[in-house]
C-alpha cells in the first residue's frame, strides 16, 4: 500500500489541518487545501512563496502585496469571518494565512448555481481597488483567478503581484490630483474588461475555439450576427447589452471599466467634470458636482 505524500506547512498548521493537497499556484504564493481536524470542514492554506520569481526579484514588493491582497479579503469578508486570522503562522520565514474554503471559477463552468452578474460586480470592485488605491493594473482577470467561497455568493480576484505598477501623469493642483489619478488609473482598465467578458463566455459553456473564431471574423454582420447567438447562451439576460459593448466590433464603441463602475458600481461620474480635471480646469466650486452612482450589491471597496 502506497502510503499518502504528506505536505509540510508549517508544525502548527499541518498539528491543525490533516489531508493537505496543493491546489493552486500564484506569483508570490502557493494555494493549499486541508481538512480541519477541529470542526472536519475544507479550508484554504495560502502560503507565501519566497523561491517565486517575483520574491526573487523584489522580496519586499512581492510580500507586501501578498499581505495587501489578504488584508483586502479579510475587510471584504469580514461579515463571513471568512480569514481566520487565529491560525496566522510566520514560522522561520514561511508566512501562512488560512482562509475558510475558496476555488477558482472554472471548477463550476455551465453551471447555473454560479450568480455571474455578482460575479461581475464584486471582481470589478477589486478592478477598482487595484488600480485606483494600489496604481497596480494589467491584471490578470479570467477563470482562474477569479475566485468564489465556497457556499456563499462572494467572488473576488486573486495573485495580485502578477500585475504592474499603472504610471501616471502628474498634476500640479493638489485639489485635483486625487481625482485625476483616478480617473486616469481607470480608463487604461479595458483589458481587464475584456477578458471578464471572455470568463463570462467560459462560464456559460462557450468554449474557446467559439470565442476565438468569432474574433477572427472580418464581415461586421457576420460578426454581430455570431456575437448575439454566442450571447443567448449567457443565462443572464441582465448582461447581454453588457457583453455586446465588451465585444462590439467598432473597437471605440467598447464598454470600458468607467461603464463598467458606472452600471455596476460606486464612482463619481461627472463626464464633464473628470475632462475639467484632466484637461486643468479644475474650479473648487465644481467639487460639489461630484455624485455617486450606487448599486446595490455593490460591496467591498
Amino acid at each position: 500500500m502506497v502510503e499518502p505524500t504528506i505536505i509540510e506547512i508549517t508544525p502548527r498548521i499541518n498539528f491543525l489541518y490533516e489531508n493537505i493537497e496543493k491546489v493552486g499556484e500564484a506569483a508570490t504564493f502557493t494555494l493549499y487545501q486541508g481538512k480541519s481536524r477541529d470542526d472536519g470542514e475544507l479550508y484554504t492554506l495560502r502560503v507565501f512563496n519566497p523561491e517565486s520569481d517575483a520574491a526573487k526579484t523584489n522580496y519586499d514588493l512581492a510580500a507586501t502585496i501578498f499581505f495587501q491582497e489578504i488584508f483586502h479579503l479579510s475587510r471584504k469578508l469580514a461579515e463571513l469571518d471568512a480569514v481566520v486570522l487565529e491560525n496566522f503562522e510566520f514560522f522561520k520565514g514561511k508566512i501562512v494565512f488560512v482562509t475558510k474554503c475558496h476555488y477558482p471559477i472554472n471548477k463550476e463552468i455551465g453551471k447555473t448555481s454560479v450568480d455571474l452578474e455578482q460575479m461581475v460586480k464584486d471582481v470589478i470592485s477589486d478592478v477598482k481597488t487595484l488600480y485606483t488605491k494600489l496604481k497596480l493594473g494589467e491584471l490578470t482577470v479570467d477563470s482562474k483567478t477569479i475566485h468564489r467561497l465556497k457556499g456563499t455568493n462572494y467572488f473576488f480576484l486573486t495573485d495580485w503581484a502578477n500585475s504592474r505598477r499603472v504610471e501616471l501623469q502628474e498634476f500640479k493642483n493638489k485639489e485635483i490630483m486625487k481625482l485625476a489619478a483616478d480617473i486616469q488609473a481607470l480608463s487604461i482598465a479595458n483589458r481587464e474588461v475584456h477578458t471578464l467578458g471572455i470568463a463570462l463566455f467560459e462560464m456559460s459553456g462557450v468554449v474557446k475555439n467559439e470565442w476565438e473564431g468569432l474574433f477572427q471574423m472580418r464581415n461586421t454582420t457576420e460578426y454581430n450576427k455570431r456575437l448575439d447567438e454566442l450571447v443567448l447562451k449567457i443565462p443572464n439576460a441582465n448582461l447581454h447589452p453588457i457583453m455586446k459593448r465588451i465585444f462590439d466590433k467598432d473597437l471605440t464603441a467598447r464598454l470600458s471599466m468607467i461603464d463598467l463602475l458606472s452600471e455596476y458600481g460606486s464612482l463619481f461620474f461627472d463626464c464633464e467634470l473628470m475632462l475639467m480635471a484632466l484637461s486643468g480646469r479644475w474650479a473648487p466650486a465644481e467639487k460639489n458636482r461630484m455624485v455617486f452612482v450606487g448599486v446595490k450589491h455593490d460591496i467591498h471597496l
